[in-house]
């Protein structure tokens, strides 16, 4: 499967290695959810709020920021094999919530793309049971992807400008 990363933002560095490497990962753990799928390609888009906002209102219907958005097409423009999916993941949303949780923004980040994955594999979070479900799913992939050392430095904090 081939894992691209496209960094759509500006208010946070990104290293696009380690998501190519961690959504090849997520993907192939999910990939037990719906055995009948072969992915081409996952693009991982990365986004801020202002982006991502635009992506969630054409898509759902939905005028404000989120942290995540995972799409599936049938195939991308010249793939013959299998589908391909995209999720947008919110850094600007990471590094804020990570701040707030008081963990890694790179453990957010990668959060939000193990969700992805999730809901690329055909996982519904609308009710309560299946959020709990999915959570409980998601974190037990990243606690693995953490001992086999995959969740490392994603996220380049730039230093904030001081007022002169």
């Amino acid at each position: 499967m081939n894992v691209e990363v496209l960094n759509l933002q500006h208010v946070i560095g990104i290293d696009r290695r380690p998501l190519v490497r961690l959504g090849r990962y997520l993907m192939k753990r999910a990939h037990y959810l719906d055995k009948t799928l072969s992915w081409s390609t996952l693009a991982v888009s990365v986004a801020d709020d202002a982006r991502i906002s635009a992506a969630n209102s054409a898509m759902l219907g939905h005028d404000r920021p989120t942290d995540v958005i995972a799409v599936r097409y049938s195939t991308f423009p010249g793939d013959t094999e299998g589908p391909a999916g995209e999720i947008m993941i919110n850094a600007e949303r990471a590094v804020e919530q990570a701040r707030r949780i008081g963990w890694s923004p790179d453990r957010e980040l990668a959060l939000y793309l193990a969700h992805g994955c999730d809901h690329l594999h055909g996982q519904d979070d609308s009710t309560r049971p299946h959020q709990t479900r999915m959570r409980r799913r998601e974190l037990r992939w990243l606690r693995d992807a953490d001992a086999s050392g995959l969740i490392t430095p994603i996220v380049r904090l730039r230093p904030r400008k001081r007022n002169q």
